[in-house]
């Protein structure tokens, strides 16, 4: 039921698992509930199939973008003074979806939801308000977008129907948060090549009534960066950049920096044989954890060859996390 209030498909049309992070003796408990539609994931898998490949890791593309986009130091405000942190949505507003993603202060993606209305269908409202050509209706919404300060922006009214559903499903997306997580969504900001409607920020914002902004992947780039006058939008790089930074931000939420620390820790489980500890300061969030791998030798280790983790059976080792 709660799943119900947050994923706007029939739960018959998507393929959804759920994970418990904690086990105890209140109440409420954390949860880990993704969803997606059948059709997406059937035509990704049988992609990757055709291809022969076999992909090392899955990444979920709000995470990614949160690393990119979030503002610079933001991951740096975990250790130190909190005062004036608080959750932040993402709009992706695509070409035909639009996901939106809430970060708590910490940065972590709390919640992430698929909304069916963006780029194609603001063209599309255009077409079937005005009775136009589809490129002259494109033309439109690039033009003018949401300028209401313009006489001659006469797609305005069909573009405001699509942000609509835009703007509920993002308006209950973050009060959900904000009852559940009892923490405030301060500001928006956008990616994805619709941000680029002219004027669309603005007009978010003040539906929205929060600082609303089109994000700034280059932030977490060398000073000086730039991507070239003729180049696209810096927002376009917003996803690989962040795919870029998976293990790059320390302290982020989505890098564990595995292996940062080893030991040898002697027979933790008397066994006969030396068992090793794995230190990951980034893993649970900001909490960090540590694996000790009983005997990791079996899986053919040693000081001249590597062990690939995700290999070794759950039996075999032992998750301590931290606080």
């Amino acid at each position: 039921e709660e799943a119900r209030k947050i994923v706007p498909f029939d739960p018959e049309e998507v393929y959804h698992d759920a994970f418990v992070f904690r086990h105890a003796v209140q109440a409420d408990q954390a949860v880990l509930y993704a969803a997606a539609p059948k059709e997406i994931v059937d035509s990704y898998a049988a992609v990757i199939k055709k291809a022969g490949a076999h992909p090392a890791v899955f990444d979920l593309e709000s995470a990614s973008l949160g690393r990119s986009l979030l503002p610079a130091g933001y991951f740096e405000k975990l250790t130190g003074d909190r005062e004036g942190l608080h959750g932040t949505m993402i709009l992706d507003i695509g070409a035909r979806t639009t996901t939106a993603g809430v970060f708590d202060r910490n940065g972590i993606l709390i919640l992430s939801v698929s909304i069916p209305s963006a780029g194609e269908r603001f063209t599309d409202a255009v077409v079937s308000s005005l009775s136009v050509a589809r490129e002259e209706a494109e033309r439109m919404k690039r033009t003018f977008g949401f300028d209401g300060a313009n006489a001659e922006n006469k797609a305005l009214p069909a573009l405001e129907q699509v942000a609509a559903d835009i703007i509920h499903e993002a308006e209950a997306l973050c009060a959900y948060y904000e009852e559940h997580w009892r923490e405030r969504v301060g500001e928006s900001i956008l990616a994805g090549g619709s941000a680029l409607i002219p004027h669309i920020s603005g007009y978010l914002g003040a539906k929205l009534s929060r600082d609303t902004r089109i994000g700034d992947p280059l932030r977490q780039i060398k000073e000086g960066f730039s991507t070239g006058r003729d180049s696209p939008h810096p927002i376009f790089f917003a996803n690989v950049i962040g795919l870029a930074l998976m293990t790059m931000i320390a302290g982020s939420p989505n890098s564990s920096e595995l292996g940062r620390s080893i030991a040898n820790v002697g027979d933790v489980n008397k066994d006969g044989k030396d068992d090793v500890l794995i230190g990951s300061p980034g893993g649970f969030g900001t909490a960090g954890r540590a694996d000790i791998v009983h005997d990791p030798l079996q899986y053919g280790g040693s000081k001249d060859t590597s062990i690939a983790l995700n290999s070794i059976p759950n039996a075999n080792a032992l998750l301590i996390g931290g606080n």
